[in-house]
């Protein structure tokens, strides 16, 4: 009769053990679906925080993309300016003469000092030098440069060769680099679009004064 106390006693020690060890496991599964909520919940987080970036990106392309078409509409205006057709016209079909008076010449040694009323060929080298800054940096969108200006920058570039060269033997080797390096990215963008480039030479060297040029560029560059 002695010995049912203690078994009593036993038996509440293993069922208080019982008990401890159901409510570990009720605790321990708790805590494993409180981390898997907020697993998923910091996954949910982080697939919105990326769509929402994305869509950030995409905005800002879109502006992007937005404002360079609109600085090369600026460009394209320019281009159409009265002075600029003028300094082109002259840098087509008077320069070359010009060149052969020594005048001329000695002032077209000043670079960026002459008269540029009358070296009008400044006029069309600062133009150009600008535009192909903006492309180089990305300010504005270069493929619509070359399809709508590709044939009036090589035609000009070709012009103007001696006068680049003066100008750099004055000013260094770097100048007009910008225009440069746009004249041979419009010619890759003519010889990739299978556009012989001695056709815009051709039709320019055939072309009269007094607005005939741009037109000839026009016809021979079909996209711009």
């Amino acid at each position: 009769m002695r010995g049912r106390p203690g078994r009593q006693e036993s038996g509440r020690e293993t069922a208080t053990c019982m008990n401890w060890e159901a409510v570990t496991a009720i605790a321990t599964a708790f805590t494993g679906l409180v981390i898997l909520v907020t697993a998923l919940v910091a996954f949910r987080e982080v697939r919105l925080a990326g769509e929402h970036a994305q869509a950030l990106r995409d905005q800002l392309e879109h502006l992007r993309n937005a404002t360079r078409f609109e600085g090369a509409l600026a460009v394209f205006k320019d281009l159409d300016t009265p002075i600029q057709i003028d300094a082109r016209r002259f840098v087509n079909f008077e320069l070359a003469g010009c060149m052969k008076d020594e005048a001329f010449l000695r002032e077209v040694r000043f670079v960026a000092g002459a008269d540029e009323n009358v070296h009008k060929e400044l006029t069309v080298l600062r133009c150009f030098e600008r535009i192909g800054g903006y492309a180089r940096k990305g300010w504005i969108d270069p493929d619509t440069v070359y399809v709508v200006a590709s044939g009036r920058v090589i035609i000009a570039w070709e012009r103007l060769k001696d006068v680049v060269a003066i100008h750099r033997e004055m000013a260094g080797a770097a100048f007009w680099n910008n225009f440069e390096e746009l004249y041979f990215n419009c010619k890759s963008y003519l010889k990739d679009s299978g556009i012989k480039i001695e056709a815009v030479e051709r039709r320019a060297d055939t072309a009269q004064p007094r607005g005939a040029l741009d037109d000839a560029t026009q016809q021979a560059v079909p996209s711009e």
